[in-house]
């Protein structure tokens, strides 16, 4: 819903002149994209659509970036004038603590059903 605030004409103004050196998607998968961009002197910013929400991870040339806001939503990467390669990766930031309660959940359960006479110990016929 935020997206529908922006001004659209000043909004096109602004990336207008982003759009002349747009950046080159190599790979692009659920999770990641990799690309390259030639930086001018002039515009030393990587600005994309997607939105700045926790959980991005930004390399150029494999060293980690800081990660900015433009227009107050979308990711945007200052970067040096010259060609550079650009890695974005996503990890839901929750993704670990929810992995270990899934896994110590089933180590629960199977230590119940280990456990219990309808588990182990139960007669076969």
């Amino acid at each position: 819903m935020a997206l529908y605030r922006l001004n659209a004409a000043a909004t096109t103004a602004l990336l207008t002149p982003l759009r002349q050196n747009p950046w080159h998607i190599t790979h692009r998968s659920d999770t990641s994209l990799r690309g390259t961009v030639t930086v001018e002197a002039k515009h030393k910013l990587l600005m994309t659509t997607i939105p700045a929400v926790p959980g991005w991870r930004v390399t150029v040339d494999g060293q980690p970036a800081t990660i900015s806001k433009a227009l107050k939503y979308f990711i945007a990467i200052r970067l040096k004038p010259g060609q550079h390669t650009v890695t974005m990766t996503y990890r839901p930031p929750a993704l670990g603590l929810g992995a270990a309660i899934s896994l110590a959940s089933a180590a629960l359960v199977g230590a119940w059903w280990w456990c219990t006479p309808t588990g182990r110990h139960r007669k076969h016929s």
